[in-house]
């Protein structure tokens, strides 16, 4: 099945004026490359995997949906759903099409790295702030 328009445009958003640059949807990264010989209606494909993702300033956030195998065209604008025969085919290639490649690592954990600390950092800028000690006035130093 021939499935095409895979090519995301971010979208912006805007907190007090800054713009936000994000994603969210399909995402298919190359898992592993194919002989030149391996082509579909007369264009050369690779193994693939297909997720989806929501990203920000091009940080993936977090991943969600189904992930499956597919075949992903050299100029990555059109993908095929593995069926059964090709499955087959690609065995002699060393790839189990049954079973689901993994998500790159930056797309799996990369983000959480940058996000996960840049949170944190936010929240302990903020909560102490809101936690300040006061100070005791004159009139009660005085009278200890």
């Amino acid at each position: 099945m021939l499935l095409a328009g895979m090519l995301l445009l971010p979208d912006l958003a805007s907190a007090k004026g800054i713009p936000i640059v994000y994603s969210n949807g399909q995402k298919i990264t190359v898992a592993q490359s194919l002989p030149d010989s391996v082509q579909i209606n007369g264009e050369h494909v690779n193994f693939a995997v297909s997720f989806n993702q929501f990203a920000i300033f091009w940080i993936p956030m977090w991943n969600y949906g189904e992930t499956k195998p597919v075949l992903l065209t050299d100029s990555k604008t059109t993908y095929y759903d593995i069926e059964e025969e090709d499955a087959t085919y690609l065995e002699q290639f060393g790839i189990d099409a049954g079973k689901t490649p993994k998500i790159p690592f930056w797309d799996r954990i990369g983000g959480k790295l940058i996000w996960g600390p840049l949170v944190l950092l936010i929240l302990w800028g903020i909560l102490p702030s809101r936690k300040k000690k006061e100070e005791p006035r004159h009139e009660e130093v005085a009278a200890q």
